[in-house]
């Protein structure tokens, strides 16, 4: 393994002196951490997807750049590279912590099924590569409760519950074209899917594996990115449409939007980390700069946004160390960047 020691601190340039919902500064004027991660040295990252398995304490990164699924242990203080899987280059990726498995999506519809049992023979090797039988694979989501893969295909219009022990033929749910991300609600149990192109969010069951609801939005956002608090249960609608720009919160439990903030926009991929109790939205073409954006994880108000020298697609929370990760986009710089959680 590669220790990642601190090259660079780059200062988060603070936009304005409006507070946010929860008191901070619009904008928070943390450090950026650079991580380098060795192979791509000198070259531009191209990564859609992050996940962290907080068992593990193992980040992943869907790596266009380097054609696999980048892992980094974040177990100390000092972030290590361990290795880059290859597996072609990745679209998106999911963490299934209890199967010690991480799912990544290719083009062509296909799986790759690797192995993040350290203590295995061959660490991080590829168990097996699971056709779809769908045109591509984009985002991936994981239900822990069925032990299954759910995998978007924005090209064909369906969504893709796989079996990752590959015993069983992936089944497809027609939803329609341009879908987003993929998340499990362990409260009703039912996987969500971002609409994309359609604006509004699926519904889907993944017991019987059919679409249950289309819930329309109305609101012009495109959803891109989507995550969930199950105690809350409340979900964060990241909006891509660069015309209005804003973030969508969604009840659940009465599956109906319950708020909207117009403090950004224009984003990819969300996550919720529960420790934390925030979400992170990759606001990665908002109008004044690349961003990301925090927001409570109960109510979901705007907390703050750290500012980025360039575009990123999605960041993850380390609960070991408390700082969130998200990918150093910048030319030739071929890394990641972390940095802390401004406190609110």
């Amino acid at each position: 393994m590669v220790r990642l020691g601190l090259l660079v601190m780059l200062a988060a340039l603070s936009g304005c002196s409006v507070l946010g919902s929860g008191g901070c500064s619009r904008t928070a004027p943390v450090p950026l951490v650079e991580m380098p991660l060795p192979p791509a040295h000198g070259k531009t990252l191209s990564v859609d997807a992050m996940d962290v398995d907080q068992q593990a304490h193992l980040v992943f990164t869907a790596d266009r750049t380097l054609a696999g699924v980048d892992v980094v242990d974040v177990s100390g203080r000092t972030p290590q590279f361990v290795t880059t899987v290859p597996v072609g280059a990745p679209n998106g990726l999911a963490v299934a912590p209890d199967l010690q498995l991480v799912a990544a999506a290719l083009n062509g519809g296909v799986l790759a099924i690797i192995s993040t049992d350290r203590s295995a023979a061959t660490p991080f090797a590829v168990l097996r590569r699971i056709a779809t039988g769908g045109k591509t694979a984009d985002l991936v989501g994981y239900d822990a409760r069925e032990h299954r893969f759910f995998v978007a295909d924005p090209d064909g219009g369906t969504l893709y519950d796989v079996d990752p022990t590959g015993a069983r033929p992936p089944r497809g749910i027609a939803l329609g074209a341009g879908m987003e991300q993929p998340a499990w609600d362990p409260n009703s149990g039912q996987v969500l899917v971002a609409g994309g192109s359609y604006d509004g969010l699926y519904e889907v069951d993944p017991m019987t594996d059919a679409l249950l609801a289309r819930r329309p939005l109305s609101s012009g956002c495109n959803p891109n990115g989507l995550a969930i608090n199950p105690n809350a249960q409340i979900a964060l609608l990241g909006c891509s449409a660069r015309g209005y720009q804003q973030v969508l919160f969604w009840d659940l439990r009465h599956a109906k939007l319950m708020r909207a903030d117009r403090e950004v926009g224009a984003g990819d991929l969300a996550s919720y980390d529960a420790v934390a109790n925030r979400f992170f939205f990759a606001a990665s073409h908002f109008s004044s700069g690349p961003e990301v954006a925090i927001f409570d994880g109960s109510s979901g108000a705007y907390q703050t946004a750290v500012v980025l020298p360039a575009a990123a697609n999605s960041a993850v929370f380390d609960e070991v160390n408390r700082v969130v990760y998200t990918t150093d986009a910048r030319p030739g710089k071929g890394g990641l960047f972390r940095f802390t959680v401004p406190a609110c």
